[in-house]
Order: C-alpha cells, then structure tokens, then sequence
C-alpha cells in the first residue's frame, strides 16, 4: 500500500485528502488531544491541533501529553494547525518545540506534520519552514508526512530510518524538489510528492523529477507516487522507460490530469519487472482507453473517480 493509504482507505480518499483530519495513521487510530481525558494509551496516534483564535497553546498540549503515563511509549503523532497558522505564522516555532522535546519522544517512528484541512485553512495557504531538523531530530522515524508548501525548505539530511516520505501541496516548488533529492534516505521504500498547480507553487517539469527516476537515489524504493499533477501525460510518457520503473511495485499517478494520451503510454509499461499496482484515480479517459489500458497490462489498474475526457477544464484534485 502507498503512504496515502496509511491514512484514507482509496475508495474514500478522493473526496477525504486535504478535506478531513486522518483517521488513521501508521496502522493507529488517530485521536484529538486536549487534555489528560482524552488519553488513551500509547497505542494511538495523537493529533496536536489549535482552532482559530485557540488560547490554548499547541506546546502546552504537547508538555501535557507527554506528562500522561506510558507517554514515553508513543510511537506516533500528528501536528495539525499551530498558534498562528491561521493568521500566515510558519511552522518554525512548532518545529523548534518538538525537537526540545525529542529526547521524551524517543519511540517514535512516524509524524504527520501539518494535519490542516481546507476548512482550516487552503493547503496553499499553508506556510511552513525548514522541516529537516525534525527528521535530524527524531532519527527512529519512519514515516515522515508533511503538508503544505509554502516557504517549505529541507536542509540536506540523512536519514537511516525513514521509510515513507511524503510531501502534500496544491504546488511543489522545483526548488524544494531539489532540497529534497539532495537528503538521503538510503533505506526509503515508500515516496510520494503532490505537485500541483502552477497557480499555487509548481513551476517545474519532469526534468525536475530525474533524481528519483533514475532509481539511484533511493535504491529500496517500492512504491513511487507523483500526485495531483497537471503534468500527469508528461509523467506518464517519460517514467515508463525510466530505470526506477523496473524496480518498484507500485506507481500512483493519481490525483492528476491524465487523459488519453498519458494512458497510451502508460500501455508500454513493462510487463516482466516488479510492477503489482498502477493507480490513476482521478483521471480524464475515454472508456475505450481505459479498457484497452486495463487489457494491455496484467496487474492491478486503480482507475477510480472517472472525469468527463471533453471537458474544456482539466485539472488535479487540489491546487489552493
């Protein structure tokens, strides 16, 4: 299973992505801490959030879960809205909290950083910051979830651990593309990248995307997701001969605008490598397309949340 759906089951996470807060995370149910009564045990993934005006502060919660007994046990957490994030305040604060408190949370394998919804505040309205000290930080993670890419930096890192990696954005800047080709996460199996819109931050091509396609740089990785794309054909026509196809099991093109074209040269994916699963959720083809696609290649085709081909506005799921 990709790193989304660590998070939303695939037949609910189109309409759930940037939408609702995970339900789920790292195989734990996710559970709002506000207080000792909400505690639960360790076994949960605790979400760390403040609403608009909250006067609550988001470190004090996190001082007062990590005072519960067992606390030292957790093994995830998600973050969602800090003080400020409602009014355009970046991450670094929040940032600067947990790594203080890394030594009380030395289990701790998995982070979402950035659980926001859109009724919260639009994912490109998101602004965060540099996030790599949170992976220097906590060196046991890993899964590592970020969303929103605003003012989103990563200093160069290396990370023994990490094994899911994935950035959320309605626009993925080509600069934070190669901050993120230059971190090493040798032992990386799962990585996902929401590119999104020119409007919102993307400004690359799939020439920005050659690091990863070349298979070098992470060579255990099983699943490779780039999402809610509007270059999605582009993709599609430059990643079936690309090394890292014959090594992974599981491509996710979803989310994005594929139309028939894409789909064509999604037909020429090899046949005789690793490959188990190919998604395209989300998609612009004709029947006759899909149908020939599913017939062509003999594994698995997730082809949910069809779109009408001749509409004169394609575009991915998520953009502001």
């Amino acid at each position: 299973m990709t790193v989304l759906s660590v998070l939303f089951t695939k037949e609910s996470v189109l309409d759930m992505v940037y939408e609702s807060h995970a339900v789920e995370f790292h195989g734990q149910e996710a559970v709002d801490f506000e207080g000792a009564e909400s505690w639960r045990g360790p076994d949960f993934a605790y979400r760390l959030r403040t609403e608009y005006e909250d006067e609550n502060r988001l470190v004090d919660k996190l001082d007062l879960l990590l005072q519960q007994p067992g606390a030292d046990g957790l093994s995830s957490l998600i973050i969602g809205a800090w003080n400020g994030a409602h009014d355009g305040d970046n991450s670094a604060e929040c940032i600067a909290a947990l790594v203080d408190r890394a030594g009380k949370l030395s289990h701790l394998k998995a982070l979402f950083f950035g659980d926001i919804t859109f009724e919260e505040y639009e994912i490109s309205w998101i602004v965060q910051s540099d996030v790599s000290p949170l992976l220097t930080a906590f060196p046991g993670l890993e899964t590592f979830r970020v969303r929103g890419a605003t003012e989103l930096s990563f200093s160069p890192v290396r990370h023994e651990n990490l094994r899911e990696f994935a950035v959320e954005s309605g626009g993925l800047g080509s600069s934070i593309l190669r901050e993120i080709f230059l971190c090493q996460f040798p032992n990386l199996e799962e990585i996902e990248l929401h590119l999104g819109m020119p409007d919102y931050g993307f400004d690359g091509t799939v020439d920005d995307l050659q690091p990863v396609l070349t298979g070098k740089l992470h060579p255990k990785l099983k699943s490779l997701g780039l999402l809610n794309s509007e270059i999605t054909d582009d993709i599609a026509a430059i990643v079936v001969n690309a090394p890292i196809i014959r090594q992974i099991e599981t491509l996710d093109l979803s989310l994005g605008v594929l139309t028939d074209a894409g789909a064509r040269s999604l037909m020429h994916l090899p046949t005789d490598a690793h490959l188990k699963r190919l998604d395209i959720s989300h998609h612009y083809l004709s029947s006759a397309v899909l149908e020939e696609l599913r017939n062509r290649l003999p594994f698995e085709v997730i082809a949910l949340d069809g779109e009408d081909p001749n509409t004169e506005w394609r575009g991915p799921v998520h953009g502001e």
